[in-house]
């Protein structure tokens, strides 16, 4: 189901914060959200921060630095998305961009929330 507008708007964690830092061991790196347009990270702010960091391209360092299992899962998960392009010119585009961190989830693209974690 489709989220209504006001809850774009809503606090993503509680209590408030200023800026979040998402992990997953599968990604390259972490995922730092700040707030936008009010003084607290809000549903929207994550969720249009997550779309943006995993269309983001990587670097062959942050390839190389996986197993080897893991680098022909990220290259699977690439070619899939990839051959999933019907469109010419927006298929060699994704090809020549490379990978990006949503390939690095391989089938791992369920957002199951946000939990908290203590930092040392």
């Amino acid at each position: 189901s489709l989220l209504k507008p006001h809850v774009l708007g809503e606090s993503a964690i509680m209590p408030r914060m200023s800026s979040i830092t998402i992990t997953c061991e599968l990604l390259p790196q972490e995922i730092t959200i700040h707030h936008s347009f009010r003084s607290f990270v809000t549903v929207g702010d994550v969720l249009y921060s997550l779309y943006r960091e995993l269309h983001t391209r990587v670097g062959s360092s942050n390839y190389n630095a996986v197993s080897s299992s893991h680098r022909s899962a990220i290259s699977r998960a690439f070619h899939q998305r990839w051959n999933s392009i019907y469109d010419k010119e927006a298929r060699n585009m994704t090809y020549n961009n490379g990978l990006l961190a949503i390939d690095f989830l391989v089938q791992q693209r369920r957002f199951m929330g946000l939990s908290s974690k203590r930092v040392p």
